[in-house]
């Protein structure tokens, strides 16, 4: 008899939160007969434009080994190792962009302060954890 992985048993729990959450999100629609209004949805389609520059980085960093000189190729990844660093703080303020206008549609009164920081600071924590992360496993490779 073959043994159920964690990864199957986490699938299928995560597949049935999933499922209850839409049966909770379509019974909330049928009794309370919301509309949604989808031209107040552009101001949350900053992830794309986020990816295209992360693109354009990419290409950028491939494009620095067909530079003949040393000094060009060093440049060359220092101003993108640079453009990243800045496509990363880019990336912290869309986060907190999109998690204060989330907040503000979603109309929660006096704690939607508190929703905004907790959101921000849970990104904030998580990012830390995967530089951490980064540091010591570039170190135990020494």
């Amino acid at each position: 008899m073959a043994k159920l992985s964690g990864i199957i048993v986490g699938m299928i729990l995560v597949s049935m939160f999933a499922g209850i959450f839409t049966i909770g999100l379509v019974d909330y629609n049928n009794k309370y007969e919301d509309s949604f209004n989808t031209s107040e949805l552009e101001k949350y389609e900053k992830l794309g434009e986020l990816s295209d520059q992360v693109e354009d980085l990419k290409d950028q960093v491939t494009s620095i080994e067909e530079k003949s000189g040393v000094l060009d190729i060093v440049g060359g990844y220092f101003s993108s190792g640079y453009q990243g660093l800045k496509l990363s703080f880019k990336s912290v303020d869309t986060f907190s962009e999109l998690a204060t206008n989330s907040v503000a549609d979603a109309r929660l009164g006096s704690s939607a302060d508190i929703v905004r920081v907790s959101l921000i600071s849970i990104v904030i924590v998580l990012m830390i954890f995967a530089l951490l992360s980064a540091i010591l496993r570039v170190g135990g490779a020494l």
